[in-house]
């Protein structure tokens, strides 16, 4: 999309249990402190179908180099939210 070009790809299982964006990393790393609150935003979304679904609410959303396929940083939800306090 024009409002985050760097992200190329989402993959994600089918119980949105894992969510992994695959970005170009040389803008992906100019986007910084906009770029953080991605993984909630995300984390939100899964939730709710978790929560439809009966399922546990838990999501580990990762950002994935595209030249490389390397894992650039992950986070885990609700942890993440759990270890801000």
């Amino acid at each position: 999309s024009a409002d985050m070009p760097f992200i190329k790809d989402v993959r994600y299982s089918d119980s949105f249990d894992s969510v992994s964006l695959v970005v170009d990393k040389d803008i992906y790393d100019t986007y910084g402190f906009v770029a953080m609150f991605i993984p909630l935003t995300i984390y939100m979304q899964t939730s709710m179908y978790q929560i439809l679904a009966g399922e546990e609410t838990r999501c580990v959303i990762s950002f994935v180099d595209a030249a490389t396929n390397e894992t650039i940083e992950s986070v885990t939800y609700p942890d993440a939210l759990e270890n801000a306090e």
